[in-house]
C-alpha cells in the first residue's frame, strides 16, 4: 500500500534504478564509515581511507556477474563475499 504522495520503495538494493558501479561503491564506503566510525572509534579521516580502500577494491574485483547480482540484491553474492573479506582484511577493516 502506497501513501498519498509518496513513491514507491525502490528495489531490494535501496535504489530507485539500478545502480551504477560507482554507486554501489559509494554505498558500500557509506556503510562502512559508519560502522568503522562506531565500532572502532575511528576518525572520520581513518574510516574513510579505510573503507575508501575497501569499497575501491571489493567492486573492481568483483565480475560482471557479481555486480549484476549485487545491482538485484542488494547483496554479495557468494562468491564475492570471500572478496569483500579479503579487502576488509587487507585494508584494516574489522567486522
Amino acid at each position: 500500500m502506497a501513501l498519498a504522495g509518496g513513491r514507491p520503495p525502490g528495489g531490494p538494493s535501496g535504489f530507485d534504478k539500478p545502480p551504477t558501479n560507482e554507486q554501489i561503491r559509494d554505498r558500500l564506503k557509506d556503510i562502512c564509515t559508519n560502522l568503522v566510525e562506531q565500532q572502532d572509534k575511528a576518525g572520520a579521516d581513518i574510516a574513510n581511507r579505510r573503507c575508501g580502500c575497501y569499497a575501491n577494491g571489493v567492486v573492481k574485483a568483483m565480475s560482471n556477474e557479481e555486480i549484476d547480482e549485487m545491482r538485484a540484491s542488494g547483496r554479495f553474492s557468494a562468491s564475492a563475499e570471500p572478496k569483500a573479506r579479503k579487502f576488509m582484511a587487507s585494508c584494516g577493516v574489522k567486522r
